[in-house]
């Protein structure tokens, strides 16, 4: 199930993983300046912990949600960290999406169409943390398009299943 809210809070109300709590704790040393002078299209990666947890750093416009499919992962959970704008997340239950292609695994990403069944706000200093197979559209228009700043730590765990199963 998602976690969603305000850094702080996430951060020092849960027992997490270890590798999610460096992903949180990284992501609470990224202040408000933080990739301040980098235009739409910026890029960035830095391991956290080798390959096990990676910080993925970006610029961007958000998109319209009606061209946005839904993602899920099989071996990452997602911390999606919003450093300045505001987006809005769609989520869509588990298991109801159909798939839109094949599973990539360099990437570890799935494409899905689906209905949402929750749309929440990500405003600075929100986070999100988003399981494997859990469907997911971020990156949303808030009503209309803004730049977001945003980082998202990628933490490997064991679990493999497949998209859409109940575990």
């Amino acid at each position: 199930m998602a976690v969603i809210g305000e850094l702080a809070d996430v951060l020092c109300r849960m027992g997490w993983d270890p590798g999610i709590r460096l992903g949180l704790e990284h992501l609470g040393t990224l202040g408000e300046g933080f990739l301040a002078s980098e235009a739409p299209g910026f890029a960035g990666r830095r391991e956290l912990d080798g390959d096990r947890v990676v910080a993925l750093y970006q610029v961007y416009r958000t998109r319209d949600p009606k061209a946005v499919p839904y993602e899920a992962h099989r071996r990452h959970v997602d911390l999606q960290f919003v450093v300045r704008g505001e987006e809005r997340l769609r989520l869509a239950r588990p298991g109801t999406g159909r798939g839109t292609g094949a599973y990539d695994p360099d990437r570890d990403v799935a494409l899905f169409e689906g209905r949402a069944w929750q749309e929440l706000a990500l405003t600075a200093g929100a986070v999100a943390i988003l399981y494997p197979e859990e469907l997911h559209a971020p990156g949303l228009h808030p009503g209309s398009e803004v730049t977001v700043v945003k980082a998202v730590v990628k933490v490997r765990v064991a679990h493999v299943g497949a998209f859409g199963a109940r575990q």
